[in-house]
């Protein structure tokens, strides 16, 4: 198949939305298709742009002279093009035309192209511009795919029609390197964000209620930012880390404070890696977030019951392996070979249905 997809710009930083994508990419191009990635510089309809459009323009010309991510690898196989707007003129015909994000899903079925569009839900993304707009997308004359039962609830109660659900892939680099029971238990990671919707900030304030009770607390953060100026002195802090895998292996506990996410990468991640998940109880988490059997849920914007829960897992050893042992064998099923084959199915199907 010739496949098509559409990346609203081009991310100088890594997002995990963009990543399922790019990681798809790959996916297919090593499945022998033919594919190409392009990016955007001005998707019309999105609400907003920090730069105008002639500076994004320049910026990724001469940024980004292959149109590649600096971050992902992509396979050598996957041609890559840098278009200014979303128009039919800079698209080749393709059997399929993958793309994400609510404003990119309304530009892109306003064009009359070959083949089928794909729109790949990947969060109810309600923090990213009017809400009509969102469920507007959700009606557009595509082939509508969510990563979650949530994001398919979601989808089924505003269109009273069902998507097809293709959970997260996760990287079969991520893994358990050193072994749980010999991690220092006062250990925790977190992934800081500046988007507010992922609740960073309440989840550095659970962190310190827990430094209080248990000093011996010690606390690894990554994350795309600069060390922000309002972590205290005693959370280590890794702009843009090399291996998470190393931080995910190095800690006893990750924390998840999101308050709006349609599956939180990082959490799946750091439990296939041997740690014992604490994240918030939000739908987008209970896709793998079982409470007290995969993970322990906190109520989203609770510091301290979220605190509570923490150090409850820390203080607990039989708990902890509990919730590490469990969260293993729940994430193992997310494999890319199966996400792919059944990416592939809906493809067919689509197909099939459209001739």
């Amino acid at each position: 198949m010739i496949i098509n997809f559409i990346i609203p710009n081009i991310p100088s930083k890594p997002t995990g939305g963009y990543k399922i994508m790019y990681e798809y990419a790959n996916q297919f191009a090593l499945g022998g298709h033919d594919v190409c990635v392009y990016h955007v510089a001005t998707i019309k309809l999105a609400p907003y742009y920090r730069l105008p459009h002639w500076i994004r323009i320049i910026r990724t010309l001469v940024c980004y002279p292959n149109s590649k991510p600096n971050w992902f690898s992509l396979d050598k196989r996957i041609k890559t093009k840098n278009v200014p707007y979303l128009k039919k003129k800079y698209l080749r015909d393709a059997d399929v035309t993958i793309t994400t994000m609510w404003a990119t899903v309304l530009e892109l079925d306003s064009l009359d192209l070959k083949g089928i569009k794909v729109n790949l839900i990947q969060g109810y993304e309600t923090w990213f511009g009017d809400v009509t707009f969102v469920h507007k997308s959700f009606f557009a004359k595509m082939v509508h795919v969510v990563i979650s039962d949530y994001l398919a609830n979601v989808f089924s109660q505003i269109t009273n029609d069902r998507a097809y659900l293709l959970p997260n892939p996760i990287e079969d680099k991520f893994c358990v390197k050193i072994d749980p029971k010999n991690r220092d238990r006062a250990t925790v990671a977190m992934l800081y964000s500046a988007h507010s919707y992922k609740g960073s900030d309440f989840g550095v304030e659970a962190l310190i209620y827990c430094k209080k009770s248990l000093p011996s607390l010690r606390v690894k953060m990554f994350g795309t930012l600069d060390r922000p100026d309002k972590l205290p002195q005693w959370i280590e802090y890794v702009k843009t880390p090399k291996d998470v895998n190393e931080i995910y292996n190095g800690v006893a506990v990750f924390v998840s404070p999101s308050i709006n996410d349609g599956w939180d990468l990082p959490c799946t991640e750091a439990m296939k890696c041997g740690c014992a998940l604490v994240c918030t109880n939000i739908a987008g988490h209970t896709q793998y977030a079982k409470d007290g059997n995969t993970a322990l849920l906190a109520q989203p914007y609770d510091s301290k019951d979220l605190a509570d829960k923490i150090i409850k897992v820390i203080d607990d050893d039989d708990l902890r392996f509990k919730l590490v042992e469990n969260g293993i064998k729940e994430v193992e099923k997310y494999t890319m070979q199966e996400s792919y084959k059944r990416f592939c199915e809906i493809l067919l199907k689509s197909q099939l249905k459209n001739e």
